[in-house]
């Protein structure tokens, strides 16, 4: 590992590096470091209250979930005690290859206990729905699903460039977590707005850089 791609943060089961900081400047798409970050955030700070309701799935996990079956599957997914939660949070990728991080555009998508409904945004014209479905579909017997559990893509503010896929998903999960958990009145169109995204990035690497510090 090269000096310049020295460990930033070990913060739970997430390690990031330089490298994943730098995606943090303007105008970088956001690998799986950054995302599993901000889930574990969630989990251990930010939403950290609610964890009997909400799970946060890792984009790590999620990937996996994709490709596995059978026993492999619920090796992974039983301990996760999804069946217990309310809310089901997890980042979609449309990587194809198994073995590798990497793909291009990320989105987010709820399981709603109540609703009994697998719910997706996506910031550029559903051009996840299909991955997203499949994960659904696999998720199903280990979420406490019923088998008609109907899988809607919702109306989701939309990037204006290339790169910000990965803060606009993690914005909505944020907003989703403060309607569904803190109870907030603002819908995900007037809470997720480009100016508020490009806020976010920010926003992560200061957070990430102050976390950094206090290891120090």
């Amino acid at each position: 590992m090269a000096e310049s791609d020295k460990i930033v943060l070990s913060y739970h089961d997430s390690l990031l590096r330089q490298s994943d900081l730098s995606l943090l400047q303007q105008g970088h798409w956001l690998n799986d470091n950054v995302l599993s970050f901000v889930f574990e955030y969630f989990e251990h700070e930010q939403f950290c209250s609610f964890m009997e309701k909400v799970a946060f799935i890792s984009p790590q996990v999620t990937q996996f979930i994709k490709f596995a079956s059978g026993d492999d599957l619920e090796v992974f997914l039983t301990p996760l005690d999804l069946k217990s939660k309310d809310f089901v949070l997890c980042f979609i990728n449309n990587n194809q290859i198994r073995t590798e991080a990497g793909g291009s555009h990320w989105s987010v998508m709820l399981f709603h206990r109540e609703l009994q409904q697998f719910l997706h945004y996506d910031s550029m014209c559903n051009m996840n729905a299909g991955v997203a479905q499949q994960v659904s579909v696999k998720l199903l017997p280990y979420i406490g699903a019923e088998e008609q559990t109907a899988f809607v893509n919702e109306e989701c503010p939309q990037q204006q460039n290339s790169y910000d896929c990965g803060l606009f998903a993690i914005s909505v999960a944020e907003c989703l977590c403060n309607i569904h958990l803190l109870e907030e009145k603002k819908t995900v169109k007037e809470a997720v707005t480009q100016e508020r995204v490009t806020k976010k990035r920010e926003y992560i690497r200061n957070l990430l850089l102050k976390l950094s510090a206090s290891q120090s």
